[in-house]
């Protein structure tokens, strides 16, 4: 199967990812796409589940921003009235199942305790040493890392049977203008997966070669 994208036509799905992170690492913060990445982006945009909403009052300019607790970069859409909206551009491949969503509203909830381990490692320091391989690391490098066997997978499995939660029951926020994460309806969950989490989870500061690894070791 092939796929046209703006002027390019793609052999896979994933080849139409790359491109876009390509655009990603070839733009600078708050830079505009030219006329052909930007023909090629409203095009995968119209594949975006929430298309018709993103696209509003139709789209004048999409602009590269950083987005997130992180500042990770991505796509942020100009309106022709003049709003904007982030959007996901792997949401318009590949549409998530239910258990996907539960793991990324998860992963939003405890964002700000991840974080803070990896501001903590960091404390009056420019580096701080891999806690499996012993690399030094600094920030940019370094990821937070559920220690084995209680991995994030798990403790999420564990909490919902413990609340005896039916996973199919869950609900999350309707989608926001500026708002491609994923977050849990229920204030009530969020807080209780929280405290679980806190409660529970070890956590260490790894490269992202020893991430890399654990996440291959249990992919098997």
């Amino acid at each position: 199967m092939r796929y046209l994208v703006g002027l390019e036509v793609f052999s896979t799905k994933q080849d139409i990812q790359l491109a876009a992170q390509k655009l990603l690492k070839t733009y600078e913060h708050n830079q505009c796409l030219n006329d052909e990445d930007f023909d090629f982006m409203i095009d995968l945009l119209n594949w975006h589940p929430d298309a018709t909403r993103k696209i509003g009052s139709g789209v004048s300019a999409i602009q590269i921003q950083r987005h997130g607790l992180y500042g990770t970069k991505g796509f942020t859409l100009i309106r022709n009235d003049g709003s904007t909206t982030d959007f996901s551009y792997k949401k318009c491949l590949l549409q998530p199942s239910h258990w996907q969503l539960v793991l990324r509203a998860a992963r939003m909830a405890i964002e700000p305790q991840i974080f803070q381990v990896k501001k903590d490692a960091f404390a009056d320091q420019k580096t701080t040493l891999c806690q499996i391989t012993g690399e030094p690391l600094v920030f940019t490098q370094a990821h937070v890392d559920h220690v084995p066997p209680w991995t994030f997978d798990l403790l999420i499995r564990s909490f919902l049977t413990e609340l005896e939660i039916d996973v199919g029951d869950i609900q999350f926020q309707p989608s926001r203008d500026n708002e491609t994460r994923t977050f849990f309806l229920d204030p009530y969950l969020a807080s209780n997966w929280k405290k679980f989490h806190a409660d529970n989870a070890q956590l260490r500061v790894i490269s992202d070669a020893a991430n890399y690894q654990v996440a291959r070791e249990y992919a098997k």
